[in-house]
């Protein structure tokens, strides 16, 4: 059996010789290993002082996270201040698409769109239109009381689904979101 342990490990050296790949020699008994050039240091910044482990994942990640909210849309904070005043704005719990995890954004309806931010005064990093959708309640397959669910009329996947703090604020939020829907409607007949 102790052959076996030295045969293969000359053969992960053939390999590693064969790709021109160093292998780095570690005595177990010290921590001290020689210096040798692996794949990781040839592939980028390994080695370097800013190099953290995951570099590549983080920024795929994150690469990955705004194609996602640039194709629910992105506003600057400027377009937004534009607009004028919300015809309503408020603190809602919004769930993610992906994953489904609840989290607090600051919401504010103007006109057809509806925006949120991280904090009320930052800009917006996503919003819908609301035209042509229904806003219901959707208690029972979000699992969080007083949500609504906005959604394209024959769309069964949701824009948006948020988790308001009473019942009462969700009827002022359910009754504007339909407003603007209606109204937003109207003006894409007439202009038809």
């Amino acid at each position: 059996e102790g052959g076996g342990g030295a045969a293969r490990s000359s053969v992960r050296e053939a390999i590693a010789a064969e790709l021109g790949v160093q292998r780095r020699v570690t005595d177990r008994g010290s921590a001290a290993a020689a210096r040798a050039r692996t794949w990781a240091e040839r592939a980028g910044r390994h080695g370097q002082p800013d190099y953290q482990f995951g570099d590549v994942s983080r920024s795929a990640v994150r690469a990955l996270a705004q194609a996602a909210r640039g194709a629910v849309g992105r506003r600057s904070g400027g377009e937004w201040e534009a607009l004028g005043p919300p015809d309503k704005a408020g603190a809602l719990g919004k769930r993610s698409d992906h994953l489904g995890q609840w989290r607090v954004r600051f919401f504010s309806l103007h006109g057809r769109t509806l925006g949120w931010s991280r904090a009320e005064g930052e800009p917006h990093h996503g919003h819908v239109d609301v035209a042509g959708s229904r806003c219901r309640a959707a208690d029972f397959e979000t699992g969080r009381a007083f949500s609504l669910s906005v959604a394209r009329g024959g769309e069964a996947a949701p824009l948006v689904v948020v988790a308001c703090s009473t019942a009462r604020e969700r009827r002022e939020w359910r009754a504007a979101i339909e407003a603007a829907a209606r109204a937003a409607a109207e003006e894409d007949a007439e202009a038809a």
